[in-house]
């Protein structure tokens, strides 16, 4: 059975996350669905590889109100990808961690700028631990992130620059 949580973000997007059940992990073909619904009654779709060690675990909104950010655990380092379900999706650089990871999208995908990096650092130091909580993608089997937790293995990441 797999897991389903809505995520509601304060920019008005709600996204409707499907993952498989832990045990789907083991397989090549498991993804983490996300759909993506606007104000305007518009929806997106993204499907994301997800395994044990690799998977999305946390959204936010983006200033845009149809983009959000989902922050990525790409086993040995994150990666930050901002999503806009008002634009239509454009194939990503084949040389990229995106391609890899990006199962499927009817949305605009890319991996973050450095400016925007910093912009989500700055929003997780401010988060709650509710609204963490809130717009935490649950990840079986593995360690449970925090907030500072999340910023301590960004600091010793190198964030890609633009």
């Amino acid at each position: 059975m797999p897991k389903v949580k809505n995520i509601d973000l304060s920019n008005g997007l709600r996204i409707h996350v499907t993952k498989p059940h832990w045990w789907r992990d083991i397989f090549p073909e498991a993804n983490t669905k996300m759909r993506v619904e606007m104000k305007s009654g518009r929806k997106g779709n993204v499907s994301l590889w997800q395994d044990v060690f690799d998977g999305p675990i946390y959204v936010l909104p983006g200033t845009n109100t149809n983009a959000f950010f989902c922050l990525y655990d790409f086993d040995t380092c994150y990666c930050l990808f901002r999503i806009d379900s008002g634009l239509p999706f454009q194939p990503v650089p084949t040389n990229s961690r995106l391609y890899r990871i990006l199962f499927t999208s009817d949305c605009y995908i890319r991996e973050a700028t450095y400016f925007e990096w910093h912009e989500v650092m700055d929003e997780l130091q401010k988060t709650s631990s509710s609204d963490f909580s809130r717009q935490r993608m649950r990840l079986d089997l593995r360690v449970r992130e925090t907030p500072q937790s999340i910023l301590n293995r960004l600091r010793s990441q190198t964030v890609p620059p633009d």
